[in-house]
């Protein structure tokens, strides 16, 4: 085999490597987060501002449901927007 035949053997097993990176790069998208945990997250973290706003006042909890709601709200309002 002289060095032609290498080189354009060499490109052919290439390519096919590089097509075969590809497929897989296709198949391992990310899925995308379901709207409920997105929900559940952003309701924790309205939580946890709310009880640290509140606690210095003695109301912690209550404000801490209140961030919760308003966390659950904004998600629920992005979801309805993106369809």
């Amino acid at each position: 085999m002289d060095k032609k035949q290498a080189s354009v053997a060499s490109r052919v097993v290439m390519s096919e490597a590089i097509v075969e990176q590809a497929r897989q790069r296709e198949r391992l998208q990310p899925k995308p987060v379901k709207p409920w945990w997105q929900a559940l997250g952003l309701g924790l973290a309205g939580f946890g501002v709310g009880l640290a706003m509140g606690s210095s006042e003695g109301k912690g909890l209550l404000y801490a449901f209140i961030g919760f709601g308003i966390g659950v709200a904004i998600v629920a309002v992005i979801s309805r927007a993106r369809r």
